[in-house]
């Protein structure tokens, strides 16, 4: 039992002497400057935009997540507690349905819960004509038959694929439309 108490005595000194050999945050990044160590980060500025030389595209050069601008007064809460965000929309239905985009990729942000806004888009399916082909509830998705629309000259079908949105009671309804030459 001796032997154990020195033995947690001896790692115990050993734990609490080497504190003293951690490194200064300068040794550990010795790239950073006094401010960047001080948290000095909220009064950086902001760094040039990339120069594409001409004969280069610069399509493929935008912002993956972009940053909403945000007004310059709010006010930092007394309470200490994060503030909420807030909403998107104010609970009116004049948005009921915003179209949203990134990059080529674009959807049908609608303000109902996916199990309200599967329904209607089998009933618009139905109404318009268009026969479905294949079902899939549980991952959201509806294929059509292939259709000609109008005066083409083209047959298309269409997958239809409901996701819940980010926020709650949104959904997200993607559409892939596909052509085959009559």
């Amino acid at each position: 039992m001796l032997k154990i108490k020195r033995l947690f005595c001896a790692v115990a000194l050993m734990a609490v002497a080497s504190c003293a050999l951690v490194p200064e945050s300068t040794d550990i990044l010795p790239w950073a400057t006094e401010s960047e160590l001080d948290g000095d980060y909220a009064e950086a500025v902001e760094a040039d935009s990339i120069v594409v030389p001409p004969d280069l595209d610069s399509k493929a050069i935008q912002q993956a997540y972009p940053i909403p601008d945000v007004a310059e007064n709010l006010a930092i809460p007394v309470t200490g507690k994060t503030p909420r965000p807030a909403p998107l929309t104010a609970g009116s239905q004049l948005d009921a349905v915003r179209l949203q985009r990134l990059g080529d990729n674009g959807w049908a942000v609608v303000n109902v819960a996916p199990g309200q806004l599967w329904p209607q888009v089998r009933a618009f399916l139905v109404s318009s004509g268009i026969s479905v082909s294949a079902v899939d509830a549980s991952a959201g998705l509806i294929d059509t038959a292939f259709v000609l629309l109008e005066d083409r000259s083209l047959e298309s079908r269409f997958r239809f694929r409901v996701d819940s949105g980010v926020q709650r009671n949104t959904s997200e309804l993607h559409i892939l439309q596909q052509n085959m030459a009559k």
